[in-house]
């Protein structure tokens, strides 16, 4: 899942929010929620807060080790990349949360709490 906000005019906004659809289209991005309204914006925003939960209920009775990463924004898709790599490398399951749009994201790691001992339950702050 992929939340943007978009500010300015409304023109403007359906300006940007149309060029980002069609960028997204072309790399296979699909089902689309556009929020004009407070409560829309409310629902879409509490799925994300939701993400780190449905993560942990990928692997059930998993612990969960976070990292934070705030790195340029020019250097963003580099270390996803780089993070993601050496992630799939080591064959811990993951996944993968961010407030990209500052340069933020938190690999998540998803242990075996009776192999590696108790960890956080807790999401990663932002």
């Amino acid at each position: 899942m992929l939340l943007m906000a978009f500010h300015g005019s409304e023109a403007g906004v359906q300006e940007q929010a149309a060029a980002v659809q069609t960028v997204a289209a072309e790399f296979g991005g699909e089902h689309f929620q556009w929020a004009t309204t407070p409560a829309q914006r409310t629902t879409l925003w509490t799925a994300r807060h939701h993400a780190y939960l449905a993560g942990l209920q990928t692997k059930p009775g998993c612990s969960c080790v976070t990292t934070d990463a705030c790195v340029p924004i020019s250097r963003l898709a580099e270390c996803i990349n780089d993070s993601v790599a050496e992630v799939e490398a080591s064959g811990l399951p993951y996944f993968l949360l961010g407030h990209v749009g500052d340069g933020n994201f938190h690999l998540c790691y998803l242990t075996d709490p009776i192999r590696h001992g108790p960890r956080s339950t807790r999401p990663p702050s932002d």
